[in-house]
């Protein structure tokens, strides 16, 4: 496990653009390509992420591109999260919690 390290990262880049009065797209935007997929839980190395087996882009395993860092609302508008899982769980439905882990 990586415990959270490249989220963590991300977030405190993120954090540190709106705090320079970047918009949220503009902040997410400079966030460096391999930092997001190295947070990303299919493709994280520390979970073996990067050596899988079957498909998910160009059919050998490997994501070739970043489109971008979805934002998930709940209905009152709170921000959700995915919530990080090990590897085993990786084909398992996606749980998205709220700041306070609900």
């Amino acid at each position: 496990e990586d415990e959270g390290y490249f989220q963590q990262e991300i977030y405190r880049r993120v954090g540190g653009g709106l705090v320079e009065n970047q918009s949220l797209s503009e902040a997410w935007s400079k966030i460096p390509e391999k930092l997001a997929f190295y947070d990303y839980i299919s493709n994280n190395p520390a979970k073996g992420g990067l050596f899988r087996a079957g498909s998910m882009d160009n059919g050998d395993g490997i994501a070739v591109g970043w489109l971008g860092h979805p934002i998930f609302r709940d209905k009152e508008g709170r921000e959700l999260f995915v919530r990080r899982m090990p590897t085993f769980f990786e084909t398992f439905l996606v749980v998205l919690v709220d700041g306070d882990g609900i």
